[in-house]
């Protein structure tokens, strides 16, 4: 049991839980997703995949069914591919719009040509795209996340008297909130499914991406700015990180309820 490391993502408004353990072959994220961003729709007994928010463009559709692997082949010559577990839960509220968004990633590689004006220059042989530190950025996302809300496995210290409810995270003891945050999947993998804003962290994964890229680069033998380069790259998002506020959704009726706080580890006297 761990993080879902092996296809990270982060799902919204999956009120149940009803799909997980999604898995994605072929994703170009100029091509076939909105930005790192794709929609799901359940159109009658068809599991679609869009492109846009309005569910104007379909990059991948299968058979719906239930309790089972769900294979959504590619639509429309997007070239992506993708498999997911569907529970035997029922999808939809009567909420126009897509039923669940699916961040594939938190960042694209259009983001990362605005900010650099040589990014292309950061491909290592044989890499067509980003999507290698792109992935390297959602693990990145998914360990700092759980450092700080961690899943709902409870840890208290053997000398209390009443324990923790959730294991303290590396700042602190976390709020009673911060289980809602995740979901675990039939492999026994964390998935972050109850944040409600992963846009609020574009920002800080474009520069995690681009320190990444640029240390791999610079640890691959180019010279020091590059790796100077690559610091400034983390400085920023780390600080980005600690601005950014989660929000939860406790009671599943799609809006915020409020933003989980850390209590402090220093000892309160009455």
């Amino acid at each position: 049991m761990g993080l879902n490391f092996d296809n990270p993502h982060v799902e919204v408004g999956d009120r149940g839980f009803v799909f997980s353990d999604w898995r994605f072959v072929g994703v170009q994220t100029d091509r076939n997703t909105d930005r790192g961003r794709l929609y799901v729709n359940l159109n009658g007994a068809t599991l679609e995949l869009h492109k846009s928010r309005g569910l104007g463009d379909l990059v991948a559709s299968g058979p719906d069914a239930s309790d089972a692997d769900v294979v959504l082949s590619p639509a429309n010559g997007s070239g992506l591919t993708a498999t997911v577990y569907r529970s035997a839960g029922a999808v939809g509220d009567g909420v126009a719009g897509p039923i669940v968004t699916v961040f594939v990633y938190l960042c694209d590689e259009q983001d990362l040509r605005a900010r650099e004006q040589h990014v292309d220059g950061l491909l290592i042989e044989g890499e067509r795209d980003f999507n290698n530190v792109l992935t390297q950025t959602m693990r990145e996302f998914f360990t700092r996340f759980a450092g700080i809300f961690p899943p709902p496995p409870g840890a208290g210290h053997p000398l209390r008297w009443s324990p923790s409810i959730v294991e303290q995270g590396s700042r602190g003891e976390p709020e009673y909130t911060s289980q809602f945050f995740w979901g675990l999947n039939r492999r026994g993998a964390w998935e972050i499914v109850g944040l409600q804003n992963p846009d609020d962290y574009r920002e800080w994964a474009i520069q995690q991406t681009l320190s990444f890229a640029y240390d791999r680069t610079a640890r691959g033998g180019s010279s020091d700015p590059v790796f100077e380069r690559a610091m400034a790259k983390q400085a920023m998002a780390d600080r980005l990180f600690e601005r950014i506020k989660p929000w939860v959704d406790v009671d599943h009726d799609r809006t915020p309820d409020r933003q989980p706080k850390v209590r402090s580890l220093r000892i309160r006297r009455g």
